[in-house]
């Protein structure tokens, strides 16, 4: 799982996520990608997670950007981490084969906040 580029700037930078090394008998290979707070820190975590849009797992928070669908590869922007955790999230994909078993990975990088203006945001929103 590759994200590029590793650091950036919270709802500017485009982050590219692609996972086209995963093998399975079982295809299609459909593929879900999202973001997760640094405390969502141990891989049997991110294995317990389910397909909901915002799960809580053990009070560890991660958002689905897209849903399953058997592209390899999303182009998102992301908000920025928190200062506590230096501004780090991971970002994170769900890999399902056509029997719906599941892989997880995760890849951290840093999104730093956009200083902007109210009326920066303004123009920000409405563009």
């Amino acid at each position: 799982f590759d994200v590029d580029p590793e650091v950036g700037v919270m709802l500017d930078t485009k982050f590219q996520m692609s996972s086209s090394r995963f093998v399975d008998e079982d295809l299609p290979l459909s593929y879900e990608f999202g973001y997760s707070k640094p405390s969502l820190n141990s891989i049997n975590e991110l294995n317990s997670l389910n397909t909901n849009t915002t799960q809580n797992n053990n009070n560890n928070e991660w958002t689905i950007l897209r849903s399953k669908m058997e592209v390899s590869y999303t182009t998102t922007v992301l908000p920025s981490g928190s200062k506590e955790s230096n501004f780090s999230l991971y970002c994170v994909v769900v890999v399902y084969d056509s029997l719906d078993s599941f892989s997880t990975s995760k890849v951290l990088v840093t999104v730093k906040n956009r200083e902007m203006s109210l009326d920066g945001l303004g123009e920000y929103l409405l563009s």
